[in-house]
């Protein structure tokens, strides 16, 4: 209080014993949403943008979850200029016991200094997830390896997410100024390719070393280029029980890397930044064959042959998926009977439309889109083992065809979701056939209506195997 009175912040002596002690029930401190906090408290409060003060409240805070929060086993360091000018004092204040009781660690980093990990990497040896996600890698070879050391270290790592900011911003009017914003405010300079060559191996080889407890990894705009990264990767792979990889790019031989056996694998989540990309996926696909639960493919350049051939493999190496989601063309239904039949524990399917398949004149085709005669179809293909349904597609259909889909379906569906889809309208026929066949199983029975229709909200609620609509 009193280094608070010295900058004009008085704080109140309490009339009573608080009923509510907030830091006792604390697991999870963000350094920044806690300097955002206080920062809005300070301008309401004082009428004035003291950053001076906000610091020193944000500081006296953090100080005291740390030291009176006996669960506390969370952090995150996010981007902000004025928290990575102060975190080696905050670190160096008493937070070496905290420090070692953390298992999850998020930093968010266009990083000016580097020394943080090596900071860490004497305190905090037991995590469980670590999530890194960079603007610029260290022009240094010294801070690289003090990165590798601090993945080294963990020896219960099973969770790492490794993000390239740099890629993953679009080059827009809009974007690129945010981009070069974060690195000016940071201090940091953007990373060439070579910088990123160079690091990437040793981080990669750094995290091969916990391959034996790593359980899930997560890549996301990094540029897989040259054997060493290829082969780090590889032995990343291995024991691998869920895998993400987002807008990667990967070189032409990329394939011959990729394990043949992946016999942990059970999730595969996929957004390819080219069609090149594809084969890398195929050989992840069948290297976990039938031991495959669940399949998330992002947004794809366009449906071509390519991309057909991913979804054919998938029908004949993965009959056990239990979830499946990825974009989905009008032109390509007998595929997607294909795939019901042959995946008969499918328990949740999404289909969604590719931003860059269609554009707005072939969302409003009614012919290219009218499923009337194909949905009685999909409704006899649907495994029994079905719980949610989930369409994103601009589908066109009859009420009539409606009700073949859901005379016909034999699963037990608790969600049904036809989004994007033009087909309710005031007439309530639609939400009275959902009623009539899945009232007794449907969970979710909140119906938004399509984006060419006026917008309201409607509930279904069981009344003598009717709907009644509400306003």
């Amino acid at each position: 209080k009193a280094r608070l009175a010295k900058s004009e912040v008085y704080v109140p002596l309490p009339t009573r014993q608080p009923a509510f002690n907030y830091p006792e029930y604390l697991r999870h401190l963000s350094i920044e949403s806690l300097y955002t906090c206080v920062s809005m408290w300070v301008q309401c409060t004082m009428k004035r943008n003291g950053n001076k003060v906000t610091t020193q409240i944000s500081c006296l805070l953090r100080n005291l979850f740390m030291s009176q929060s006996p669960i506390l086993d969370s952090l995150s360091l996010d981007m902000n200029p004025d928290i990575w000018k102060d975190h080696l004092s905050f670190l160096q204040n008493g937070a070496d016991t905290w420090l070692s009781r953390l298992r999850e660690l998020r930093l968010f980093a266009p990083l000016p200094n580097w020394s943080i990990f090596t900071y860490l990497t004497r305190n905090t040896t037991r995590l469980r997830k670590l999530d890194i996600y960079l603007i610029n890698y260290p022009s240094i070879p010294a801070d690289a390896h003090s990165i590798a050391m601090f993945i080294q270290v963990q020896q219960s790592l099973e969770h790492f997410i490794l993000v390239n900011n740099t890629h993953l911003i679009p080059n827009s009017s809009t974007a690129q100024p945010f981009h070069n914003l974060l690195l000016g405010l940071s201090g940091a300079q953007p990373s060439s390719t070579s910088t990123e060559s160079r690091c990437l191996p040793i981080f990669l080889s750094a995290l091969a070393s916990r391959q034996d407890a790593l359980s899930h990894a997560e890549f996301s705009g990094i540029s897989f280029e040259g054997d060493a990264s290829l082969n780090a990767l590889s032995v990343c792979f291995q024991n691998l029980e869920s895998l993400e990889i987002n807008s990667c790019v990967f070189p032409t031989n990329a394939r011959s890397w990729v394990p043949t056996d992946l016999p942990g694998l059970r999730k595969l989540s996929f957004s390819p930044s080219s069609d090149s990309n594809y084969d890398v996926f195929l050989r992840l696909i069948k290297g976990a064959k039938e031991q495959l639960r669940e399949i998330y493919i992002g947004n794809v350049a366009s449906p071509a042959p390519t991309y057909k051939s991913v979804i054919d493999t998938i029908i004949i190496n993965c009959p056990n998926i239990t979830t499946f989601a990825a974009p989905w063309s009008t032109d390509d239904m007998s595929q997607l009977l294909n795939l019901l039949r042959r995946c008969i524990k499918l328990q949740s399917l999404t289909l969604f439309n590719a931003e860059q398949w269609n554009s707005l004149s072939d969302n409003n085709d009614t012919d290219k889109n009218d499923v009337s005669s194909f949905l009685p179809k999909l409704g006899t293909s649907l495994p029994n083992t079905l719980r949610h349904l989930d369409i994103e597609l601009p589908w066109w259909f009859t009420a009539g065809a409606l009700e073949s889909f859901l005379k016909n379906s034999k699963a037990p569906l608790e969600t049904l979701k036809f989004r994007n889809s033009p087909w309710i309208s005031d007439d309530h026929k639609y939400l009275v056939k959902i009623a009539f066949y899945l009232n007794d199983t449907l969970k979710d029975k909140n119906v938004v209506q399509g984006t060419y229709l006026k917008f309201f909200g409607c509930s279904l609620k069981k009344k003598s195997k009717k709907a009644r609509l509400t306003r």
